[in-house]
């Protein structure tokens, strides 16, 4: 199996605080968990696509019909906007991030003709590494039932078993990467998500 090379450390090593991850694939629960432990730790919270003119186009592209490959680079320009305001809150406290370049690695992998070592390696050398990875793995059944009707395109039980797939293959078994099982009750999840998180 490929072994997961962390990116460049540079920028997240100098910053004050952490930057954490939680991802997983669509019904998770990733915005629960980010959302709940900001609150109880005054973190500040981001989340991928960002909240800008860019994350918005970003964002129609999951409900319009675009080449996969528009959609991967879509989704990359709006992670490449959001770093310097990534690194401007690093240097003020541990940012937990809703999504980051681990989603494109797993859904556009799927999507497009695309490896998952080539998506990784086209963030390389400019993307803030995190400290810490939480994956919330749970089946795309389960996570479907949690979902209200969006409209997003990749809510499809056969995709989303790809997708997590992916990040199985790609992260679960990664330095720096914490796999909870997210069909546990929600508090428990939550609870394991803040002990990876306070756990230095």
């Amino acid at each position: 199996m490929w072994v997961y090379d962390k990116l460049d450390q540079t920028d997240s090593m100098a910053s004050e605080g952490r930057l954490i991850v939680i991802e997983g694939i669509d019904g998770a629960g990733k915005t629960t968990a980010v959302d709940h432990v900001c609150n109880e730790f005054g973190y500040i919270s981001m989340t991928q696509p960002e909240d800008s003119w860019v994350g918005d186009v970003a964002r129609r592209a999951l409900h319009e019909d675009v080449d996969p490959v528009c959609d991967l680079f879509l989704h990359m320009a709006a992670h490449a906007n959001q770093q310097p305001r990534l690194r401007s809150a690093l240097e003020k406290s541990t940012v937990v991030m809703d999504r980051y370049y681990h989603s494109r690695v797993a859904y556009q992998a799927v999507q497009t003709d695309f490896s998952p070592e080539k998506i990784i390696n086209l963030h390389r050398d400019w993307t803030i590494e995190p400290s810490k990875v939480i994956l919330l793995d749970v089946s795309p059944e389960e996570a479907l039932e949690r979902k209200s009707e969006s409209g997003d395109k990749f809510e499809k039980v056969n995709f989303l078993s790809e997708v997590r797939s992916v990040y199985r293959t790609m992260f679960s078994d990664q330095e720096g990467v914490h796999c909870v099982n997210a069909e546990a009750p929600k508090q428990e999840v939550l609870n394991e998500v803040k002990k990876i998180i306070t756990d230095l």
